[in-house]
């Protein structure tokens, strides 16, 4: 109403209201970050990881750079005005000698959606 030739509905997907995943353009975030994150990681697959020979932890420019290369994409979304903001972590702590596996969180902040607006209307004395 109010909007002639146009018909409104919304992009809600079958998952729960509060799920990462509770819209079409979130889920095609979530996709795109994960496609481009996955893209820029593997040519370090096969490539060596450094660890400090006194704690058998990652070696500090190991995590920074493997934190960089994942966050790669993810910057390039932000720049494209697709996330507000992103992070990619790595536990230093990880045994990757014994797994061969190197675990990385990434934390991406949405560009949320305005789907309803409230306006408060009435009479002032003053404005």
């Amino acid at each position: 109403q109010g909007q002639s030739g146009s018909y409104m509905n919304d992009s809600h997907t079958m998952d729960s209201a509060t799920s990462d995943y509770a819209s079409i353009e979130s889920v095609r975030t979530m996709d795109k970050g994960a496609r481009g994150v996955r893209a820029y990681l593997i040519p370090e697959l096969g490539g060596n990881v450094y660890v400090d020979a006194d704690t058998g932890k990652l070696a500090s420019y190991t995590v920074a750079h493997l934190e960089t290369v994942a966050g790669h994409a993810l910057e390039d979304m932000e720049k494209a005005g697709e996330l507000s903001g992103y992070k990619a972590e790595i536990n230093a702590d990880q045994d990757v000698a014994a797994s061969s596996t190197v675990d990385i969180v990434l934390k991406k902040v949405a560009v949320p959606v305005m789907r309803h607006v409230r306006i408060k209307i009435g009479f002032a004395k003053t404005v």
